[in-house]
């Protein structure tokens, strides 16, 4: 059978998109469009600004785009800006345990080989579905050793990423299989305080796990070697994987996929918080706008909501990534507005002062009765309390998970918000028009993003 990294190496190297369920391509093209998406929603914020001069001014040949970024950049730059911007907004999609972001990783690492290959659409959905696979087994293999204290994202992500690069490569098995072993050695160590804490450089352990990707699997096809994943000192080894948790990276591997139990997020902030968003949006309605009159706001969830972004209350001019990781800030302000999008972490509605007083009336706590429901639920109760008067929206999962999961015409109304003030309305619907059609085309570029942006300001 072979040791872990072996299993997934071969099946990683083996993918091919005329072989793969029509339900797995579909749901891999939706991924790919709603991670473009935000990848160019992101474009346009102040905070994306210096990561675009930072990789610009580093040079290095010219293989593929980095939107934002005027010249051609090296595969592995233009993998590290593209995914610092797909976990920017932090509206990238979600596995279902362990809180990854594999689009955020897999993708940019995808496009950006796929850039230097000159590769088909069909070539990109192979590497795509390789790399989710590999990142959400490995998430799921490692949790609970992390996903709270360690970020998936930049760990799981990077192996994942190296196997969406190595397949666009065409590295076979063998190598493709040293190439998961490498990112395992550079990945990030993506430790969450500075994503708890809101810090700015907090879409750095994307980044850096695409690059890593784009990295090891340029090293892969050089010969290079590592140690494998559940050798006795290897990656799942040293984190303390068990060998049942292992087995969870290969149960079923090449024949259920896991693409569509990631979650497309709404909202452009922390995963934990939006279950408690919409049930403030429902308690919106029903105030008629009278938020003002809110004497206490309470919520109840499940451990990991209340120890990570639950306790994490803000001040006027708090910064946009503290925003996005503070549960009181982000229930107050959808009470106040009735919904979450970017309008409300821009830098004038972070500095109105009653929605931080607000925000300080709300406390979160634990119930163990919804703990004990995760993660196969991922429930949430909010109580308002108005002139002596409680108002309760109870939530079992937030939209766009799998108990909830959104429609295509609700994705692409996502991906039209995102990408019409950059590209207009015409760009856009060809853009999704394309992405709908991956297998089909005989390449697939972000040139053409960059082309039908590069008039319009950021």
């Amino acid at each position: 059978m072979g040791s872990v990294s072996e299993q997934l190496g071969t099946f990683a190297a083996s993918v091919r998109s005329d072989k793969l369920p029509p339900a797995v391509r579909e749901r891999t093209a939706l991924a790919l469009l709603d991670t473009i998406g935000v990848m160019i929603g992101a474009r346009r914020l102040d905070e994306a600004r210096p990561i675009f001069a930072h990789v610009e001014e580093s040079g290095g040949k010219p293989e593929a785009v980095a939107l934002g970024v005027t010249p051609r950049v090296p595969a592995r730059a233009a993998a590290f800006a593209n995914a610092w911007l797909a976990d920017l907004l932090d509206l990238e999609d979600t596995y279902k345990v362990g809180g990854g972001h594999p689009g955020a990783t897999v993708v940019p690492a995808a496009l950006a080989m796929a850039d230097r290959q000159g590769a088909t659409g069909s070539e990109i959905m192979a590497g795509l579905v390789a790399g989710y696979e590999v990142a959400n087994r490995l998430a799921f293999a490692l949790f609970p050793h992390q996903g709270h204290h360690v970020l998936t994202t930049g760990t799981a992500g990077a192996i994942g990423a190296a196997a969406a690069a190595g397949r666009l490569l065409a590295l076979p098995a063998p190598i493709l299989t040293e190439a998961l072993n490498i990112a395992a050695y550079l990945l990030p160590a993506s430790c969450a305080d500075t994503l708890w804490q809101g810090a700015s450089s907090k879409p750095a352990h994307a980044a850096q796990a695409a690059s890593v990707g784009v990295e090891a699997a340029l090293l892969a096809a050089r010969g290079f070697t590592a140690a494998p994943l559940d050798g006795p000192h290897g990656y799942l080894t040293v984190n303390d994987v068990t060998s049942e948790e292992m087995a969870r990276a290969t149960h079923g591997l090449g024949v259920e996929y896991t693409v569509a139990e990631c979650a497309i997020k709404l909202y452009p902030c922390c995963g934990y918080a939006h279950g408690a968003i919409d049930a403030a949006i429902a308690l919106h309605r029903r105030l008629r706008g009278a938020w003002a009159d809110i004497d206490t706001v309470t919520v109840r969830s499940y451990d990991l909501v209340v120890d990570s972004i639950g306790g994490r209350y803000t001040e006027p001019g708090a910064s946009f990534t503290r925003c996005q990781f503070s549960l009181p800030y982000l229930v107050a302000v959808a009470l106040a507005d009735g919904r979450l999008g970017i309008p409300q972490l821009t830098s004038a509605r972070r500095a109105d002062p009653l929605v931080h007083a607000l925000a300080g009336r709300v406390r979160v706590t634990e119930d163990p009765a919804l703990t004990a429901q995760y993660p196969e639920r991922f429930p949430y109760e909010v109580e308002v309390m108005v002139r002596g008067s409680a108002l309760v929206e109870s939530v079992e999962a937030p939209r766009g998970t799998r108990q909830r999961p959104l429609t295509r015409s609700e994705i692409r109304e996502k991906f039209d918000t995102l990408t019409e003030p950059a590209l207009g309305r015409a760009a856009s619907a060809s853009l999704a028009d394309a992405v709908s059609r991956l297998d089909a085309l005989d390449a697939f570029s972000l040139s053409t993003v960059v082309e039908s942006a590069r008039d319009r300001p950021c």
